[in-house]
């Protein structure tokens, strides 16, 4: 094979280099950011895929590194934000009271078969009159 221009070396190398410009301040920012916005394994994740992504493939890490920056960064508060509650903040209400059972006894049939039916405090018994 032929060898490389020296000239196309050099400029794979200071683009490189420029690259790792927005990947450091990716992870700056990932670092930077509370464990509501980005849980402590997310950032493990995205610093190790910028930090071995620029020394195997700096393209890779170049795209990871934008992506953040320009993508998934706008979407989040600032890094300093507390976090946000949604919704209204209402205080709980009591539950209400269970409504009055009436007490065990003969009362009309619901189902209509016959003209009485016993309920024993709890639900309608089998036991018809």
């Amino acid at each position: 094979m032929g060898q490389l221009p020296s000239g196309w070396l050099l400029a794979v190398g200071i683009l490189g280099l420029a690259a790792l410009v927005p990947i450091v301040w990716a992870v700056v920012d990932v670092l930077r950011r509370p464990a509501w916005q980005y849980p402590t394994s997310r950032k493990v994740l995205w610093v190790a895929t910028l930090v071995i992504g620029w020394v195997v493939l700096w393209p890779l890490a170049l795209t990871v590194a934008l992506l953040h920056l320009f993508v998934v960064r706008k979407r989040l508060p600032p890094a300093g934000m507390p976090a946000v509650v949604q919704g209204p903040s209402v205080a709980p209400q009591p539950a209400a009271p269970p409504a009055p059972v009436p007490p065990a006894g003969w009362y009309p049939d619901p189902s209509g078969f016959s003209k009485e039916r016993w309920w024993d405090g709890r639900g309608w018994s089998p036991h018809v009159r």
